[in-house]
């Protein structure tokens, strides 16, 4: 299981598609310093999207390299799929809803794969954003990796975001 802390190096580029979609291209990169020693949980992932007005965005994002502990199983570097599906309203001046469905696709990592759904407020200024969020795994994530990795949580997330130079 990755340790309490994550740190993530993302990079992306948006592109206008008409007035009212846009689409995303996006690397990330996940960190995880203080994950167990004896497997590396950090990974890359590449992500597509397509968004309508920024309501509603639709992503396909694969990992070359993922690598995960399951009850009986350890998996390393192999390639994972993700497929999200997001909507977000706002709701006044700076702060909005958000709810999204998933599914993770581990099939090279375990044979199987679970979806997962979430809903949560993001409050959001120039630069900076705070999200609350609840997030929820279908049966099959607990199977695979037990209840203290998988299953119900909350999390806040806090991000800065820095210009690029010109």
């Amino acid at each position: 299981m990755p340790g309490p802390l994550e740190l993530n190096a993302y990079a992306g580029r948006s592109w206008a598609v008409s007035e009212s979609w846009n689409a995303r291209l996006a690397a990330v990169h996940y960190a995880y310093p203080n994950d167990n020693a004896s497997i590396r949980y950090d990974y890359d992932e590449l992500t597509a999207s397509l968004a309508f007005r920024d309501r509603l965005s639709a992503s396909i994002a694969w990992s070359p390299n993922t690598s995960r502990y399951a009850r009986y199983y350890v998996a390393r570097d192999r390639t994972a799929l993700t497929y999200d599906l997001v909507g977000q309203w706002p709701l006044h001046d700076a702060l909005s809803v958000n709810g999204g469905v998933g599914y993770y696709d581990l099939d090279d990592l375990f044979g199987t794969g679970y979806g997962y759904w979430s809903a949560g407020v993001t409050w959001t200024k120039p630069h900076f954003q705070l999200d609350l969020g609840y997030y929820a795994t279908a049966a099959r994530a607990r199977e695979l990796f037990g209840s203290e990795s998988a299953g119900e949580r909350w999390a806040l997330t806090v991000a800065w975001q820095f210009q690029a130079l010109r």
